[in-house]
């Protein structure tokens, strides 16, 4: 590999559409898989390891730094770089409404809760819309960072409103299911609706999850409902995009319109409730 644009078979990957980094970065990722670098072995220094590879400092540093953000290595302060212990890929389906014990649980995991934090605050208008209630509405926020063998691999965070609340919450702390307790409250949740959006951790959520705050993350904004269609819940759910792999069965349609229920009032389907948001 080298930095020209002509290597050994052929044109090089580079510029706007391939940067050189990239192909760094799969480089190094190939001497990963295959065992030249097993997990917690440290990296050659920088210019030796930059020899090797054909390419400059600065464009290894930059695959580096994109492999740090992905979790994949991990530098340690005045000594040097070295191969992360890789997540556990947890596989689950979007089209069942899963709680986070049960995805973990369900990849033969053992689910955990490394902290939490119960606390109530009044909504402002874009929670308010979220959970269909006025704006400072009192609710229950609890965040949690959810473990997968001992490992955090999520932040979720999820709001009540304080009305619904029976008890303190503080059950949770040790891995339960928050479906359950609404459960032994006489609330039942009946379906779900989701968006995923891909972000990047931030100060807050790389800090409880030990990633950076570069990292990209995967966020999950669900809006949980009773069998009357009455929202519940709503949770924001901060997933480590490498722990994780989410699978939906996609059906070919056409979108529904408005229908009306017997008093006269327009009911939404699913497309159209998730259009709202």
């Amino acid at each position: 590999m080298a930095d020209s644009r002509e290597g050994p078979g052929g044109p090089e990957r580079v510029g706007s559409e391939w940067p050189l980094y990239a192909a760094v970065y799969d480089e190094i990722l190939r001497l990963i898989s295959e065992g030249v670098y097993p997990v917690g072995s440290q990296l050659v220094g920088e210019p030796e390891f930059a020899r090797q590879l054909g390419v400059s400092r600065v464009v290894l540093r930059e695959a580096i730094r994109a492999l740090e953000v992905d979790g994949i290595l991990i530098k340690r302060a005045g000594i040097g770089t070295f191969v992360n212990e890789p997540y556990p890929v947890i596989e689950s389906s979007l089209t069942t409404n899963y709680g986070m014990t049960e995805i973990i649980e369900s990849g033969g995991l053992a689910a955990g809760t490394a902290s939490i934090a119960i606390t109530e605050e009044m909504l402002d208008a874009k929670y308010a819309a979220r959970l269909e209630q006025p704006v400072g509405t009192w609710v229950r926020k609890i965040e949690r960072v959810r473990t997968a063998a001992g490992r955090p691999v999520a932040l979720t965070v999820d709001y009540v409103p304080v009305l619904s609340c029976r008890t303190s919450c503080e059950e949770l702390a040790d891995g339960g299911s928050l479906y359950d307790l609404l459960e032994s409250w006489g609330i039942v949740v009946r379906n779900g609706y989701a968006r995923l959006i891909p972000t990047k951790a931030g100060h807050h959520v790389g800090k409880a999850l030990g990633i950076s705050a570069e990292s990209i993350v995967l966020l999950i904004e669900q809006v949980d409902c009773d069998k009357d269609g009455r929202v519940v819940m709503f949770s924001e759910e901060y997933h480590v995009r490498t722990a994780f792999r989410f699978l939906v069965r996609r059906v070919r349609g056409t979108p529904e319109k408005v229908s009306s229920s017997r008093d006269g009032r327009s009911v939404r389907t699913d497309d159209q409730y998730l259009g709202n948001w």
